[in-house]
């Protein structure tokens, strides 16, 4: 396989991965947020979204564009831009793309936020300006469903599951059209660029073409209830039981919704810190010792249920 075959293969192969990984985390990070008020939330998913679609547009471009014959050199250089919307366009001069109102919307929106909002922090203009992500973000949702969002003051419009479906489709549909193009031209190649790993986020975006954590949540939520209903039966649950609880005092509500979803509420980890400041470090060492295990290879250890954890009070 010569260097170009493996460049298109190998190379743009692990590109996809990484785009996939990006579009994955845009919707994830979406999914945990609450409204448009902060900022810093609304650049995440964004950032990643940019991010995404820009790199498998490129991945396009290349399997689409390039040939040995090309200067190397001047084809590399003409692929430093981060302008979604003349990406597409280049695209589309070879390949049949049908996008609507909503998909055009969203490529002039991380368009707009990845050359402009992205670092407009760091001019002192910024003071004066109010198109910041929290204002781009809302406007394209509330433009596509006609509807008005207040994402300032004490009491911010939430973020609906209409809204995370809108979104998500949306970034999906285009997503989709990309990966199709690569898949069409990595096998007129003979390469195997789309090859993924099925437990990846990759996977779940162009494979699975899920926009929605709806399947993981329930899941999660199942297998809590699970849990409570054989609490009585099983070893991993017997092991739970020997460790001694450190002391809780807020709502299990709260617990849970930590569980299912720890990016809704970081802040709930300073209880821990606070019990740990409590202990002395090898009382530390210790109970980490034994809850380090729990989620990783627990399930599968012969666990004998008096001897396996040490005669501590903290354990």
């Amino acid at each position: 396989m010569d260097s170009s075959k493996v460049w298109k293969n190998f190379n743009l192969g692990s590109e996809l991965q990484v785009a996939g990984t990006f579009l994955y985390n845009s919707l994830f990070h979406f999914s945990g947020m609450r409204n448009f008020n902060k900022d810093y939330e609304c650049f995440e998913v964004l950032y990643n979204a940019s991010v995404g679609i820009e790199r498998l547009q490129k991945i396009c471009i290349i399997l689409t564009e390039h040939t040995d014959s090309l200067n190397q050199e001047e084809f590399e250089n003409e692929l430093i831009t981060h302008d979604h919307v003349k990406l597409m366009q280049r695209i589309k001069k070879s390949e049949k793309i049908n996008l609507g109102p909503d998909h055009r919307n969203l490529l002039s929106l991380l368009k707009d936020f990845y050359k402009i909002n992205r670092y407009e922090r760091f001019k002192l203009s910024s003071v004066s300006r109010t198109d910041d992500e929290r204002f781009l973000f809302s406007k394209f949702i509330g433009f596509g469903l006609k509807i008005s969002i207040n994402y300032e003051g004490f009491y911010p419009d939430p973020i609906t599951n209409q809204m995370r479906r809108y979104f998500g489709k949306a970034l999906i549909k285009i997503s989709d059209i990309l990966f199709n193009i690569i898949k069409d031209k990595s096998l007129n190649l003979g390469i195997f660029t789309i090859e993924m790993e099925s437990f990846s986020k990759a996977y779940k975006i162009f494979l699975q073409k899920e926009i929605s954590f709806e399947s993981e949540l329930n899941f999660k939520r199942e297998i809590l209830i699970y849990l409570i209903a054989n609490a009585n039966t099983d070893s991993t649950i017997n092991y739970l039981k020997q460790i001694q609880p450190l002391y809780l005092d807020g709502s299990i509500a709260d617990y849970i919704e930590f569980l299912l979803n720890s990016t809704k509420n970081p802040s709930l980890t300073d209880e821990l810190h606070s019990r740990y400041d409590d202990m002395t470090a090898n009382e530390i060492k210790t109970r980490k010792k034994a809850i380090e295990v729990i989620g990783e290879n627990l399930a599968y250890m012969d666990i004998d249920d008096e001897n396996d954890i040490d005669n501590d009070p903290f354990v």
